[in-house]
């Protein structure tokens, strides 16, 4: 190994490692052509309608959710947080996520 290939090899392995860590999360393209979420994040599997269930389940699914219960947000925060975490692959009916961010904001409020 050149002392050339070494930054090379290093910035292969960093992407290697991102696709691995973010493959479970990051959107991707269904064969019908529309984005959707990958693997279990998929909508509608097994979605519940008890609210701090389905926080657990939903968010969980990407971050641990000790990263949900340090944040302190009111209810337009967490609207706009579920709406981001939308752009990156949460799958969540109308329902689900007026349940999740009443929930967050009852519980997890400013």
């Amino acid at each position: 190994m050149t002392t050339r290939s070494a930054p090379l090899i290093a910035i292969a392995l960093t992407c290697a490692l991102l696709a691995v860590v973010l493959g479970g999360c990051a959107p991707t393209i269904s064969s019908t052509g529309g984005a959707t979420a990958s693997g279990a994040a998929q909508a509608g599997a097994g979605s519940t309608s008890d609210p701090s269930q389905l926080v657990a389940q939903k968010c969980s699914r990407c971050h641990p959710i000790q990263r949900v219960q340090a944040a302190h947000k009111d209810q337009a925060g967490w609207s706009r947080t579920v709406d981001r975490m939308m752009t990156h692959g949460l799958q969540v009916t109308a329902a689900e996520k007026s349940a999740i961010v009443g929930y967050l904001a009852a519980t997890y409020g400013q």
